[in-house]
């Protein structure tokens, strides 16, 4: 399971998106044991699925990574209801959000910016804020005012929370994904073990543990931290007690298989960058060379999926006439 977002629902379970099966996974929120498939994979045409988020109406609300839209979901039954919002300023979904005008505020990772829909039908509203390169996790803060991470600029950027103008670049952080306020003292919750990608830590102290590309956060009502470990297909928990680091669901040791694909994502960034300008059937030949050729579990080759022109950006500053490559077939 690929973790791309998680959200603790009405029932006090928590609620995983989980990409690599276009759907969505329900666990206990106490215990982290597996309820069920909440959205079957592929639900409504669910693909790549990325963030999960209750409305005020009860219900659950999903974005397309590379569908570019909010499908809606009975929060009770996980029965699909219907896409409620897109629109073509919209590239890439990612993070959303329900601002305190009751609107849908939705990041747009390759649109770079943050678009706007009624909260209640779903209608297109406008563009709310743009500028925000690599646009991801969002929230709006005690000051009224939305907060946007912006992955490839590597900053958080705030924005005025009644007009989307651009306030000022808040705080500077290597490739932010997500984000939270809160009352606490901020500290290393999580990661600081080997700094090389990996996996290790589970048993001891969260603070010593190795994460790889974690992607997701959330913190239930006791206060231990949900981490989605992407690269490492976990979802992991930070005892709010005892500060100890666990593994609540996945498993396994992808860890060789990791390296390889990290090793096949450097000659990536190392070929691209001498095509930045090249057009988008070479970056894709580059991807199928120096990616898919990559072994994955069981042999065969990992398909470029949409993630890595997003880490592909990071390292080449493509440009936007470029950036939108369809996916090759499997090799």
């Amino acid at each position: 399971m690929t973790a791309t977002g998680l959200a603790f629902g009405p029932d006090g379970n928590l609620y995983v998106a989980s990409q690599s099966n276009n759907s969505v996974i329900r666990y206990d929120g106490s215990t982290g044991s597996f309820i069920d498939a909440f959205v079957p994979s592929g639900s409504g045409g669910l693909t790549t699925t990325e963030a999960v988020l209750f409305g005020p109406d009860g219900n659950l609300y999903v974005t397309e990574f590379a569908g570019n839209r909010i499908l809606r979901y009975d929060g009770v039954t996980g029965a699909f209801l219907g896409v409620f919002a897109s629109d073509p300023s919209l590239v890439w979904a990612r993070s959303m959000v329900f601002g305190p005008d009751g609107n849908l505020y939705v990041a747009g990772n390759q649109s770079n910016n943050v678009v706007r829909f009624n909260g209640t039908t779903g209608a297109f509203i406008d563009v709310f804020a743009i500028g925000i390169s690599g646009a991801n996790g969002l929230l709006f803060g005690p000051d009224g005012n939305l907060y946007v991470a912006a992955e490839i600029a590597s900053r958080v950027m705030r924005f005025d929370g009644s007009t989307g103008a651009f306030i000022d670049n808040f705080a500077s952080v290597i490739g932010p994904v997500g984000m939270m306020f809160d009352v606490r003292t901020i500290n290393t919750v999580a990661g600081g073990g080997d700094p090389s990608p990996s996996f290790c830590g589970d048993g001891g102290p969260a603070a010593s543990a190795c994460l790889f590309y974690p992607i997701g956060i959330g913190v239930d009502a006791t206060g231990n931290v949900y981490i989605a470990d992407d690269f490492n297909h976990r979802l992991r928990m930070v005892d709010a007690a005892t500060g100890t680091i666990s593994t609540v669901a996945g498993g396994g040791d992808p860890t060789p298989f990791l390296r390889r694909r990290w090793t096949g994502y450097r000659r990536l960034f190392e070929s691209a960058r001498s095509s930045v300008s090249s057009p988008s059937s070479q970056l894709q030949n580059s991807v199928k060379n120096n990616f898919c050729a990559e072994p994955a579990v069981g042999g065969k080759p990992e398909s470029f999926t949409p993630q890595m022109l997003v880490d592909l950006q990071k390292n080449t500053k493509i440009t936007s006439g470029h950036e939108r490559t369809q996916q090759p077939r499997r090799s």
